[in-house]
């Protein structure tokens, strides 16, 4: 009865929604994105075409565009160790993009030990760092592009 009260009156549990709801198939057929990059953002445009198709997400030449424009990393200390040299750096990346005509900028960031001794070890580990902010990054770009897909397919 009180579940009845509720429904009545049009309560819904937040997350809910009661108007045009977008599933996995409806995407195929909706909609389709068309992405392009510069050759330096390679590896962050194929992490995005695979988490994009892996939602079932149609790629195609004539879809609404997903221009990534500029990747953009730096470094800088954090503290420091004995001897004034530095023992933490954080990494920061950005990922400025266009979708469907709108800018953006979606940034990460990581802090990592450094250690003097291991110049090729922090090397490696810095590398390392940046693949995973790229797929951080992709994920989080997905994320927004759905976003917007599913304001402009319940308009």
């Amino acid at each position: 009865m009180l579940c009845a009260a509720f429904t009545s009156c049009g309560f819904h549990l937040r997350g809910h929604h009661t108007g045009h709801q977008i599933d996995a198939d409806s995407f195929q057929e909706e909609v389709r994105i068309a992405i392009s990059a510069p050759g330096q953002l390679a590896d962050l445009r194929y992490e995005i075409e695979q988490l994009l198709q892996g939602r079932r997400v149609n790629l195609a030449a004539d879809g609404m565009p997903l221009e990534l424009v500029e990747e953009a990393m730096s470094r800088r200390p954090l503290s420091l160790g004995r001897g004034a040299g530095t023992t933490q750096y954080e990494l920061r990346m950005a990922v400025s993009y266009r979708f469907a005509g709108v800018p953006s900028v979606i940034t990460t960031q990581r802090i990592y030990a450094f250690d003097p001794d291991s110049l090729i070890g922090n090397s490696e580990q810095e590398e390392v760092l940046a693949d995973e902010m790229r797929r951080d990054i992709a994920a989080q770009l997905v994320i927004r592009v759905f976003a917007t897909i599913g304001d402009v397919v319940e308009d």
